[in-house]
């Protein structure tokens, strides 16, 4: 179960002066002066039960980043309260935690204990990743010299054969080919098929649509839909024209 009550983010968005060419200038740095408040989300409650796979939409700038950041606990709420029952599993940047002098092999279990995963689940899954990654021939080789197809194969197999609870996507469909796009998708929806919650952030809503039994929608900070995927597809696309 996640729960969002009544959660609201805010950053206060500092205003620098300089007053003199001399300072603009300069390498010193000045303290900003009391600025406005921003809301990034505001006033936002919403739940999702445990196997769903709920989408976020919303425009640039519309709070889904900062929302995923809430949920992950990679920040905090300024007000309201955020319950999630659940190990979750994030693949918010693909390819962070890669050292790029380290090979693929290494890299493996840099990025997975990054991630979360013990060493001996990591030993149990690897041949799984190496498989699913399709860079077998290369897998001793340092990850510079990867193609960055290579590179974005490794780095979302790691992450997508984490064992959790709940699995939260960013946008890490957007990297790769078709085909590559197409294996991700599937694989998606084999671990929605073994129970798992998942929560999807994309632009792309051929893929939301794909994944996602229901979506929320943002925009400007507030959630202004929760429901049917296919209405709010509608609801997205009427804000993007």
């Amino acid at each position: 179960m996640i729960t969002f009550e009544s959660v609201t983010r805010e950053f206060s968005v500092g205003n620098y002066q300089h007053s003199t060419l001399k300072e603009l200038f300069s390498f010193s740095k000045k303290r900003p002066q009391p600025g406005k408040i921003y809301r990034a989300v505001d006033d936002v409650s919403f739940s999702i039960t445990p196997g769903q796979a709920v989408g976020v939409l919303g425009r640039n700038g519309a709070g889904k980043s900062t929302l995923l950041k809430l949920l992950t606990r990679i920040i905090a709420p300024s007000s309201g309260k955020i319950t999630v029952d659940g190990s979750i599993s994030c693949l918010l940047e693909v390819g962070a935690g890669f050292h790029h002098e380290l090979s693929g092999y290494e890299n493996i279990f840099l990025s997975g204990s990054i991630l979360g995963m013990s060493r001996k689940e990591i030993e149990t899954k690897l041949e799984s990743i190496i498989e699913f990654a399709e860079v077998r021939d290369f897998i001793y080789e340092p990850v510079k010299y990867y193609s960055s197809g290579m590179y974005v194969r490794l780095a979302f197999s790691i992450g997508v054969h984490l064992d959790s609870e709940i699995l939260v996507i960013d946008e890490a469909l957007a990297v790769g080919d078709a085909n590559f796009q197409a294996k991700c998708l599937k694989k998606i929806n084999e671990v929605k098929a073994s129970g798992k919650t998942i929560f999807f952030v994309s632009h792309n809503v051929n893929q939301v649509e794909n994944i996602c039994d229901a979506c929320l929608v943002m925009e400007k900070g507030q959630l202004i839909y929760q429901g049917e995927t296919t209405q709010a597809v509608e609801i997205y696309n009427q804000l993007i024209k």
